[in-house]
This record gives C-alpha cells, sequence and structure tokens, in this order.
C-alpha cells in the first residue's frame, strides 16, 4: 500500500524520519500487527527511536520539544462528550437483570389492581343483594 503525503507533512518526515502520518497509522495498529509493521518499517523500536531523533532511554531534551510540537502537534486525545441522561437510562434498559425486575413489577402491579378490583365488585354486588342490610332487620323484629 503506498501512502501520499502532503508537502508539509514530507518536509516533516525529512526532519525526523517520520511522519505524523505514519505515526498516526502505526497508533492505529495493536498486538503482533504492530509489532510486525514496527519491525519491518522502522527496524523495531530501537529503530523508530534512531529516525524520530530520540533516545529510547534519556527521551526527549527540552530545547527538542517546542519543535516537536509545532511539528507532530500536542500529545492530547480529545476528550470524548458525556452521555446524555436518556442515553444512559437506555443503556441500562439492556440489561437483562433490569428487564426482568420491571416484568416482575408490572406483573405485581397488574395482580393488585386485579385483586382491588375484584374486592370492590364483589362489595357492590354485596350491597345490591343486601346481605348487610338483612341480619340487623330481623334482629330489631326479634325484640
Amino acid at each position: 500500500m503506498r501512502e501520499r503525503f502532503s508537502t508539509e507533512d514530507s518536509n516533516n518526515s525529512t526532519e525526523f524520519g517520520c511522519s505524523v502520518h505514519e505515526l498516526q497509522g502505526l497508533m492505529q495498529l495493536r498486538g503482533a500487527e504492530a509489532v510486525e509493521v514496527v519491525n519491518k518499517r522502522f527496524g523495531g523500536a530501537s529503530g523508530l527511536c534512531k529516525r524520530l531523533k530520540t533516545s529510547p532511554t534519556q527521551g526527549l531534551s527540552s530545547h527538542d520539544l517546542a519543535k516537536r510540537r509545532e511539528v507532530f502537534g500536542t500529545n492530547i486525545i480529545p476528550p470524548t462528550p458525556p452521555k446524555s441522561f436518556f442515553q444512559l437510562m437506555w443503556e441500562a434498559l439492556q440489561d437483562v437483570t433490569l428487564i426482568v425486575l420491571m416484568v416482575a413489577a408490572g406483573v405485581s402491579l397488574l395482580l393488585a389492581l386485579y385483586s382491588k378490583l375484584s374486592n370492590d365488585m364483589l362489595k357492590m354486588k354485596s350491597r345490591k343483594s343486601g346481605k348487610y342490610g338483612r341480619p340487623l332487620i330481623h334482629q330489631r323484629q326479634d325484640k
């Protein structure tokens, strides 16, 4: 695969031996694939350090830091925006335990409503039939 570089990128490449584009591509790789690419393209970690004009034991010198920031940019990962409340709630609703608990709560609510309605219906039927009033009337007549 042949990579294309801008003129600015190639100027920086000659100064430090690697372009920003090459380093970004290298950072996208993981595991054995990354080791293989570093070994093939750069001659291992020591070869990469030589191309970047740095020491694997000493690191960067302080007078070199400003130039490298200018060429490569700052080494900052931009923060990801926080998730909204509804996104977090939707993710929580995907949990199996929470789904089971919501179904159980729904069944419990339906049973409570059914029980209350059936009790109310029984009271209404007993009032209509007059079961509550008859024993009082019979007691008064007996006296």
